[in-house]
C-alpha cells in the first residue's frame, strides 16, 4: 500500500514538460493520420508506384499537409500555389485513373475544389444516399514512368474483351422471378410478383439515367433496394415483408443464372483474349455474380471504381488505361446498343450479341441496324468462332 501510495503521489505530482507536449501532439497526429487513412481511402502511393497509377486524397477541411504522401516528395514539400493546376487533377470514384500523363475524363469534373465531382464514401453511400464526400487527387505521371499493360499468349487484334454483365450474360428476369417466389410465397400472386419485376427493372434503369445526367454515384444495390421499396408500397393490396426480405430480394441480382452459352463461351474467348467484366453493378455485386455463374475472368471492372456509369465515356477510358490497352486494340460485348454505341465513340470495337428473352416472351427486341457494330452474333459460342 505504501509504495502504491508513493507511486500514485508521485504520478499526481508530475508536471508536464514541453517535451511531454511535444510527444504527446507527435502521438496524435500520428494517430490521425492513421484513422484518416483506414477510415477513408486506401494507402495506395507506394503500390502505384510505376503503373502510372498514384492517388492522393484531399479530407475537407484540412490544410494540404494532412495528405498522404506522394511518391519522390520529401516530408513537408508541397505544390505552390501556381503549381497545382498543373500538377494535379481531382476525379471522381474510388479510383483516379491516370493515362498517357493525364487524369482520365478530368475535364469532365463538375463541383467541389479543382473540378472533381462528389465521390462516394468508402465503400457505401453516405447519410444522403449519393456520396458527396471529398475526392481523389492524381499526380501527374511522369513522362519516363512505365505503365504494365495486359499480355495475350497469341497474336491478336483485340487483346482485351470487355463485357456487359446483366443481360449480356445472366438472365436476370427468370431468376429474379423465381427467387422472389420462394422467398414471397403465397402473399402476392406469381403473375403481380413478374410485372414488379419488370417495373423494378425499369426504376432501375431511370434513376441510373438521372444519376448519369447529374454526374452522380450511387451504390447500385441501394438504388435496387430503394426502387424495390417503392414498388410494394405502391401496390393496391399492401402486403407484409420484413426488411430481412428486402435484402434477400434485392441480393438477387448477385445470385443471376447465366445464360447457358455465356460460361462456356468465356472460357473460349479467354484462349485468345483477356476477359473482362465491365458492368454498372457495385464492384463485390460483379465479384458475386461471376461466382454464383461460374464465370472465369481476367479481371472485374465496375463503375463504382470510376463513380461513373456506362455509358458515361469515363468509364470506358478508366478501363482502357487500368489494363493498358489502347481503344483500337479493344473490344465491348453487350446486348444493348446504347453500351456498344458509348464504347465506340471511345474508339472501341464492337460485338452485339442477341438476347431476345432478355425482358421475357413477348417483350419487345432491340433492333439493330446493319453495318452497326463490327459483330452482330447470337451468343458467345459464335463470337468466339468469328474472332477465329
Amino acid at each position: 500500500m505504501g509504495n502504491g501510495a508513493a507511486h500514485l503521489r508521485h504520478r499526481h505530482l508530475h508536471r508536464p514538460t514541453p517535451e511531454d507536449g511535444r510527444h504527446r501532439l507527435a502521438r496524435g497526429q500520428d494517430r490521425e493520420r492513421q484513422r484518416s487513412a483506414a477510415g477513408r481511402v486506401l494507402d495506395l502511393p507506394d503500390r502505384c508506384r510505376g503503373v502510372g497509377l498514384c492517388l492522393d486524397h484531399r479530407v475537407p477541411g484540412r490544410g494540404h499537409s494532412d495528405r498522404h504522401p506522394v511518391p519522390g516528395r520529401r516530408s513537408g514539400q508541397h505544390d505552390r500555389p501556381r503549381d497545382r493546376g498543373r500538377h494535379r487533377h481531382v476525379r471522381r470514384g474510388l479510383f483516379a485513373v491516370l493515362h498517357h500523363g493525364r487524369a482520365v475524363g478530368g475535364q469532365r469534373g463538375r463541383g467541389g475544389e479543382g473540378g472533381g465531382l462528389p465521390i462516394p464514401d468508402a465503400l457505401g453511400d453516405g447519410p444522403g444516399g449519393a456520396g458527396t464526400r471529398g475526392g481523389l487527387e492524381c499526380v501527374r505521371r511522369r513522362p519516363e514512368d512505365v505503365v504494365s499493360t495486359v499480355t495475350t499468349e497469341r497474336p491478336t487484334q483485340w487483346r482485351a474483351l470487355f463485357f456487359d454483365v446483366q443481360g449480356t450474360l445472366t438472365d436476370f428476369r427468370s431468376t429474379l422471378i423465381e427467387h422472389g417466389a420462394r422467398i414471397l410465397g403465397d402473399r402476392l400472386d406469381l403473375s403481380t410478383w413478374e410485372e414488379l419485376v419488370d417495373r423494378w427493372r425499369g426504376h432501375y434503369r431511370d434513376e441510373l439515367a438521372a444519376l448519369v445526367a447529374q454526374g452522380r454515384w450511387r451504390s447500385v444495390r441501394a438504388v435496387y433496394r430503394d426502387a424495390l421499396v417503392a414498388l410494394l408500397n405502391d401496390l393496391p393490396t399492401r402486403i407484409e415483408v420484413t426488411p430481412a426480405e428486402i435484402d434477400a430480394l434485392t441480393m438477387g441480382w448477385e445470385r443471376l443464372r447465366p445464360w447457358p452459352d455465356a460460361p462456356a463461351g468465356l472460357r473460349r474467348l479467354r484462349e485468345r483474349h483477356v476477359v473482362v467484366a465491365l458492368s454498372n453493378a457495385d464492384h463485390a455485386a460483379v465479384v458475386n455474380v461471376a461466382r454464383h455463374a461460374g464465370f472465369q475472368w481476367d479481371t472485374v471492372l465496375s463503375a463504382q471504381l470510376f463513380g461513373a456509369y456506362k455509358p458515361d465515356s469515363a468509364t470506358y477510358e478508366g478501363a482502357l488505361a487500368l489494363l493498358g490497352v489502347e481503344p483500337a486494340e479493344a473490344m465491348m460485348v453487350a446486348s444493348h446498343a446504347y453500351d456498344l454505341d458509348a464504347a465506340a465513340a471511345v474508339g472501341m470495337a464492337t460485338a452485339y450479341i442477341r438476347r431476345p428473352w432478355e425482358f421475357g416472351p413477348g417483350s419487345p427486341v432491340e433492333q439493330v441496324p446493319d453495318g452497326r457494330y463490327d459483330f452482330v452474333v447470337d451468343d458467345l459460342g459464335a463470337l468466339a468462332t468469328a474472332l477465329g
